[in-house]
Formats: C-alpha cells, structure tokens, sequence
C-alpha cells in the first residue's frame, strides 16, 4: 500500500548520493538512507501478501518467487542488512583524476644558401616564436563507488537505479495480477 511512497523516498536518497559523489561520508549516509528506504518497499509487500501469516498463500508464493529470482532484490537485502545490523556500508570508491599539461618546444633553424654563382648569402637564422596565452588547465577528479561483493559491471549509482526500476516493475505486477493494493 505505501511501497511507492518508499519507492519516492529512495528515488530522493538516491538524487542526494549523486550530487555528493566528491564527498564520500556524505555518499555513504545517502547510500545508508537509500538501503533502508528501498528495502521498505519489499517488507511492505511481504505484508500485503500475507507475511508470515499464512493467510493468503497464493500471493506470498508470488511474492517469493519473485523475490528468489530477482539477484538485485537479494543483494540489496542482504546489503541493508549488514548494514543495519552488522557495519555500515562502504563501497570502494575509484577516484580518477586528470592532470593536463601543455609543453612547449622550441627550436631555430640555420639556413645556408647558396646564389647561382655559388656564393654563400648571409646566413639567416628562424627562430619560432614560442606560443602565448597558453592558461594552465586545471586538475579535475572524478568519483566513483563500486560495491566489491556485486558481480556485475555496475557502479552503485547504476546499480541503485536498475534496483529501483526492478522493484517498480514488480509493484506494477503484484498491483496487475490482483496481489498489491494501488495506494
């Protein structure tokens, strides 16, 4: 009944973590927010479906069919799990960074000519003029988190919203199937 009200919830967690990627403790929380918020979604449904109860077999046969075949719903269980109850979450964080810099090279040439009696013409020398306004470039960085325990080529930002497109999916099942309540 309120899972998209936790689906909304993790979407915005989920908006934070990408506008603090360069700040990893702030990241970490959002991600933490973001687990909690997300793993709501499935535990409300695991009640409308009858949780524990018993009381409507068909649709928790639903409900764990789905859930057991889905690898993301149980990755990020097991992720909220651990952290909640065990040690927060800290993915590995890949930092990249970008130095540009610009060299400049110099050089002049001697030129010897010869006129058509083969005398030798004053000697002329080149010399280049070196490049200006050249305005050093400034280093950037780039951040990404990677979760090490997820097989998949994912970064987290990645992996979060595919998560959140899985349970969308799965609440628009459960809603067309007669197993979820709309809100």
């Amino acid at each position: 009944m309120f899972e998209q009200t936790k689906i909304d919830e993790a979407r915005y967690f989920l908006s934070k973590m990408e506008v603090s990627l360069n700040d990893r403790k702030s990241f970490c929380y959002e991600l933490s927010a973001f687990l909690s918020a997300s793993r709501s979604v499935l535990q409300y449904v695991f009640e409308e479906v009858g949780g524990n109860t018993g009381s409507k077999p068909r649709d928790k046969l639903w409900y764990d069919t789905q859930v057991a075949n889905n690898p993301i719903f149980k990755f990020f269980k097991d992720k909220r799990d651990v952290s909640v109850h065990e040690t927060p979450v800290s993915p590995t964080a890949i930092i990249n960074i970008s130095v540009t810099h610009t060299l400049h090279i110099s050089d002049s040439v001697a030129v010897e000519v010869q006129d058509k009696d083969l005398k030798i013409v004053p000697e002329a020398t080149i010399t280049p003029t070196p490049p200006t306004g050249m305005e050093p470039q400034p280093v950037s960085a780039s951040y990404e988190y990677n979760f090490p325990d997820w097989a998949g080529p994912e970064d987290v930002l990645i992996l979060c919203k595919k998560y959140l497109d899985e349970l969308d999916i799965f609440i628009k099942d459960g809603i067309g199937q007669g197993f979820l309540s709309k809100a």
